[in-house]
């Protein structure tokens, strides 16, 4: 939750653009559920443009953050900053990776047929720590990366992160 925070921080400070924020996960019968995941003033919509994220977080915590201090004996201080959230995950049941993936090429569908024909080409990021539970979502990928558009080809872009007492990093790019 805090890196997709931390994104949605750095696009609310860039070039606009439509962001969609969508979540899955298995309902308690075991269905899976994929939805845009807006919470506070932007509930219920699928696209925000990325200039209004700053004035509609669900909330704005305080965090510690360390930065380097050499007049410091340990080398680094603690500095409070306000951290706004627009994610606050919902982890129950298992990860349906397939129906996600289904769920964001309806909204680029959608998102395509009501843009302009000159639009910019999707990218969906996709930022997991488990294995998808309902299948391989390598063919739900490439129908995300077929969508018709006038520049380019929509990207997919996924990050796998865990914790783990060995360090391994996982990151790549479906192209």
């Amino acid at each position: 939750a805090t890196a997709v925070n931390a994104l949605l921080r750095q696009l609310s400070t860039g070039p606009d653009c439509d962001v969609a924020l969508v979540g899955y996960r298995t309902d308690e019968s075991g269905a899976a559920v994929a939805a845009c995941r807006w919470g506070g003033s932007l509930t219920g919509r699928e696209f925000v443009k990325a200039s209004e994220l700053a004035a509609a977080p669900v909330v704005v915590e305080e965090r510690k953050r360390r930065i380097p201090d050499p007049a410091s004996l340990s080398g680094f201080r603690e500095e409070a900053v306000s951290f706004p959230v627009w994610y606050v995950p919902q982890a129950s049941g298992t990860a349906p990776q397939v129906r996600g993936f289904q769920f964001c090429r309806e909204l680029a569908e959608r998102w395509l047929q009501q843009t302009s024909a000159q639009a910019a080409a999707p990218v969906v990021l996709h930022v997991f720590a488990a294995a998808s539970s309902d299948g391989n979502p390598i063919k739900a990928i490439d129908e995300i990366r077929e969508l018709p558009v006038s520049e380019g080809q929509p990207a997919v872009f996924q990050a796998h992160l865990c914790v783990s007492k060995m360090v391994t990093c996982n990151a790549y790019a479906t192209n």
